[in-house]
């Protein structure tokens, strides 16, 4: 049986998504629009 949990990344890309419509519904520029980072490996 799957485990009805979500997984850290799922509650991450949830929480993500509602801190960028936190931002943007106080118009609060998030994006740097500049070179994307490279993932910390």
């Amino acid at each position: 049986m799957a485990d009805a949990r979500p997984s850290e990344l799922d509650q991450l890309r949830r929480e993500n998504a509602r801190l960028i419509a936190l931002l943007e519904a106080h118009g609060i520029t998030w994006r740097s629009g500049g070179p994307a980072v490279p993932p910390y490996t």
